[in-house]
């Protein structure tokens, strides 16, 4: 009786795979390659100034920044700066913060 039900598990098991595979895939719209890095290079470069949620200075501000970004909870909800960058890669900062040419 044991070895029937083992059967029958494995059966089921091999069944739901092969059916699992046979449906399609959903997934988002990838991002534009390097559009991250194209849109905080001017960040990097010459600073935030303009009134913003942030403001830093170029250069030794732009570290400052990121590590203040690295130690708090980001707009997606998740610590450390990948969390930055999965939020503005989706969407979820507004340009008025970084512009976004990751969802053009």
């Amino acid at each position: 009786m044991r070895q029937l039900i083992k059967k029958f598990a494995t059966i089921g098991a091999v069944t739901a795979l092969f059916a699992a595979s046979a449906l399609p895939s959903f997934a988002a719209q990838p991002a534009v390659q390097g559009c991250f890095g194209s849109d905080i290079s001017g960040a990097a470069r010459y600073g935030q100034t303009e009134p913003a949620d942030f403001q830093f200075d170029p250069g030794a501000g732009w570290g400052g920044f990121i590590s203040w970004a690295a130690s708090g909870p980001g707009a997606d909800g998740s610590f450390g700066v990948g969390g930055e960058v999965n939020a503005h890669q989706a969407g979820l900062v507004p340009d008025t913060v970084i512009p976004n040419t990751c969802n053009p």
